[in-house]
């Protein structure tokens, strides 16, 4: 069975085809629970390890944010499902496949859920599994001008851009956000040691990946270095 379909079996007996015992039911939660129970390997990368080991040292005592403190947004039935799936867990022991089939979890979490489970997507990050959650974009957006944006409001030159940037696109409602400030309050809410550790990751993945790169480096200059001060 595709990973996809199985997830969404599993999740559709857990919550749904549950209410009498069966052998599925039971297959079920072994399923779960393996998600649930997860030890990553460690990396044959002595900067990956002890990176990964700063991450565990700084989110060691960050607070679970409470079952009913999860969800961060009403649109849709994304936040709560996510609310639902991610209930109760230790961000320690997620699998990584369980943090890829709700890749887009960190953008419908609470602040206090962002701030809990995003070690878990970090070291998924950094061990190279096939987790497409990027950690790094949720890092970085917000804090890295909108070049595109910034072309339509006449802030800068078109012919200043990379040619391979996507075409202008309207999305109205989108503008009427001040996503600076919402990035700068999501992120407020990390003590210094937990700012050390996400410093240490985006500084790995800059000199680590071309693709982000650029984005990387402003958002540390522009905000995370200057929170360790």
């Amino acid at each position: 069975m595709l990973p996809h379909l199985r997830f969404l079996s599993a999740k559709a007996l857990k919550w749904g085809w549950n209410r009498q015992e069966h052998p599925t039911l039971v297959k079920c939660r072994d399923f779960y629970w393996s998600l649930h129970h997860y030890r990553y390997l460690s990396s044959d990368k002595s900067q990956v390890r002890n990176l990964v080991e700063q991450i565990k040292t700084a989110f060691d005592t960050t607070p679970y944010p409470g079952d009913d403190q999860l969800c961060g947004s009403d649109q849709g039935d994304e936040p709560a499902e996510y609310a639902l799936e991610f209930r109760g867990l230790n961000w320690r022991t997620i699998h990584p496949d369980f943090l890829s089939h709700h890749y887009a979890s960190l953008s419908f979490f609470s602040d206090e859920a962002f701030r809990y489970f995003i070690p878990a997507y970090l070291i998924a990050d950094l061990i190279e599994t096939d987790s497409n959650a990027g950690p790094v974009f949720h890092l970085t957006y917000g804090l890295v001008a909108d070049e595109p944006l910034q072309v339509e409001q006449g802030l800068i030159e078109p012919s200043l851009l990379p040619d391979d940037l996507p075409p202008l696109m309207e999305n109205e409602w989108m503008d009427t956000f001040d996503w600076y400030q919402i990035a700068v309050h999501k992120f407020s809410h990390f003590n210094l040691q937990e700012r050390e550790a996400i410093v240490g990751y985006l500084k790995y993945q800059a000199s680590n990946s071309e693709y982000s790169r650029n984005e990387i480096n402003q958002a540390l200059e522009k905000y995370w270095l200057k929170m360790l001060s």
